[in-house]
């Protein structure tokens, strides 16, 4: 048995598109929960550009929607269900009391908590200390999650950003990952928040992290999986013609702090009062979260 599976690439279709293949090709047949599907342990998925995080695809269809309404969640630290709910409504399948949602990774990151700072806040101090530090980890996935039982155990272990080369780097660890369905969505709000950190920082020590750049996205999974009922799927993505992807400029792709906090509030008034959001006032990646977001509206 392998236990090093490493796929890199600069862009996240094709990342995607050999990792279903190498699942279906490669993968052990295992049941956990009796749910048949196959498994490749220790993958390691390397995002060269971490902002070439979308998938082009017609086949495997997907809801960005969701997407940016997660990466929502995220910033503002919460676990309530209502939030995320507004978007997918079936997460309340999920939830253990109809109120919160166990995972809730934002509140995980961003929540103020009596026995432990604030994650988030503590990364950039670590890096404000030390420019090298070693200690810029944020813990997702708690011993609490071991021992209590939960319809929503965290996938995601940790984040560990780090600095090298004047470049911020993120590993991403996962005990677990649903490589068809729920890779997607990882990868987009994983890099948004290595991007949103590289922003922060450059925000706060200018002199220090002004010249900051965003360096490699590594994904790390000790449980690789395609469920087999994903099966029929991946076939039909092998036989996929190339699809034309946007041209896009470095600027379409860029994550802008001021329009990320303007557009936090513009989301809570379409999720609290169904008023659209104004597209035309973003830009990049707020410009692409701020017309998916709309969508919700269509429904």
């Amino acid at each position: 048995m392998n236990f090093v599976h490493v796929i890199e690439r600069d862009n996240f279709t094709d990342m995607y598109k050999r990792l279903q293949f190498d699942l279906k090709n490669e993968g052990i047949l295992t049941y956990p929960r009796d749910m048949p599907s196959r498994e490749i342990a220790n993958v390691n998925l390397i995002l060269t550009n971490p902002r070439e995080r979308l998938l082009y695809s017609r086949v495997r269809k997907h809801n960005y929607t969701y997407g940016a309404a997660e990466f929502m969640w995220y910033l503002a630290g919460s676990n309530k269900l209502d939030f995320i709910g507004f978007y997918l409504p079936r997460m309340k399948d999920y939830s253990d009391d109809g109120v919160t949602l166990n995972s809730g990774y934002g509140y995980r990151i961003f929540g103020q908590h009596e026995d432990f700072p604030d994650q988030w806040l503590n990364v950039v101090s670590k890096f404000q200390e030390d420019t090298n530090s070693r200690q810029g980890v944020i813990t997702i996935h708690y011993q609490n999650d071991l021992i209590n039982p939960s319809k929503d155990v965290p996938c995601t272990m940790n984040l560990h950003f780090m600095i090298r080369n004047n470049r911020l780097n993120l590993f991403v660890q996962m005990r677990s990952n649903d490589a068809y369905m729920g890779l997607i969505y990882d990868v987009f709000s994983f890099t948004l928040l290595q991007e949103h950190m590289m922003n922060q920082l450059r925000g706060i020590c200018p002199d220090r992290f002004g010249n900051l750049e965003l360096g490699t996205y590594v994904h790390r999974s000790d449980s690789m999986h395609l469920y087999d009922r994903d099966l029929e799927g991946v076939s039909r993505l092998m036989v996929e013609s190339k699809m034309e992807v946007p041209n896009l400029s470095a600027l379409d792709l860029i994550l802008n702090t001021t329009e990320l906090f303007k557009l936090r509030l513009d989301e809570v008034d379409l999720r609290m009062g169904n008023e659209p959001i104004i597209v035309n006032q973003y830009t990049g990646m707020c410009k692409f979260m701020a017309e998916k977001l709309n969508k919700i509206l269509d429904k």
